[in-house]
């Protein structure tokens, strides 16, 4: 797993350098790659750089709360945890949706159980960022594909061939039951014998000559008799 980045905003420089040494300490696959006592300051990194996987934030500071700082980061991608001397904020926190809430002065369990709970976190979303990928195996090396941008796939004899949503086609060396184990992904059905669709891709059914489905690149893909009911009323 690779490492997990963390910025750190606190108006006291105690308060931060206390945080760091625990999490240095305890959280050795967690980098943390900005500090700061200045809200206005971190809220200037936070907009020209990558968002980190983890924000930890003071909530009383002067001039900007914390509160108010989260709420000018429009979508932060950051996971937040907010770290007050303050157990009356946790409430309001709660409209924040904040990934954890640390009370000063920090307790060594508490901050274990936020790393561990970032730990699982992490490791969850690397998964699913996998299975988001298929990897084809050429002469050159291995090609890369988003399976969203995949429409539906053919077989042809021993081989596949990949149709994308924008149209373009990709001949690969494997056959449609290599490719099918490959994708998992509750939306691909293999339809017919010779086709796996993507059925977030499917624009109608058709029921003439057995069965049809229309993509939205407008191909016309086959049904097997055994998945008709599947896609009928």
């Amino acid at each position: 797993m690779k490492k997990m980045t963390a910025i750190l905003l606190d108006d006291e420089v105690d308060a931060i350098q206390n945080l760091r040494f625990l999490l240095d300490e305890m959280c050795p696959a967690l980098e943390i790659i900005y500090t700061s006592t200045s809200p206005i300051e971190t809220l200037k990194w936070i907009k020209k750089n990558k968002a980190p996987d983890f924000f930890f934030s003071d909530i009383e500071m002067p001039g900007i709360n914390g509160f108010e700082l989260i709420e000018l980061l429009d979508a932060l991608e950051s996971k937040i945890i907010f770290v007050s001397a303050y157990d009356h904020f946790a409430i309001k926190a709660i409209d924040y949706q904040p990934f954890a809430y640390l009370l000063k002065p920090l307790d060594i369990n508490d901050v274990k159980k936020v790393y561990e709970k970032a730990i699982n976190t992490f490791q969850e979303k690397e998964k699913n960022e996998r299975s988001n990928i298929l990897k084809i195996p050429n002469s050159e090396g291995i090609k890369f594909i988003n399976i969203a941008d995949i429409c539906f796939v053919k077989a042809e004899r021993s081989y596949a061939t990949i149709h994308f949503t924008d149209g373009e086609k990709l001949l690969v060396s494997k056959n449609l039951s290599w490719v099918a184990s490959q994708i998992h992904s509750e939306h691909f059905l293999r339809c017919h014998k010779s086709y796996l669709v993507n059925q977030l891709t499917v624009s109608s059914f058709l029921r003439k000559s057995g069965g049809f489905l229309i993509m939205k690149t407008g191909d016309e893909i086959p049904v097997s008799s055994s998945y008709k009911d599947y896609f009928s009323l």
